[in-house]
């Protein structure tokens, strides 16, 4: 009886690998000016600059 749960099993294992050999792999990627957003945006160089400048009109 354990003869055929350890092949069931092993059939399972099987079907599970090759299901993942066949999807198709995520490929990511980024735009270079995307991956330069936060040292050169507006919410991170204009905004410090004016909370310590001018955090009134900010704060408007």
């Amino acid at each position: 009886m354990s003869s055929s749960s350890d092949d069931a099993e092993a059939v399972v294992a099987l079907l599970l690998a090759y299901r993942k050999s066949r999807q198709k792999r995520k490929c990511l990627w980024i735009r270079s000016w995307l991956s330069r957003r936060k040292e050169r945006s507006i919410y991170h160089t204009i905004l410090p600059e004016m909370s310590l400048e001018d955090p009134d009109t900010l704060r408007q």
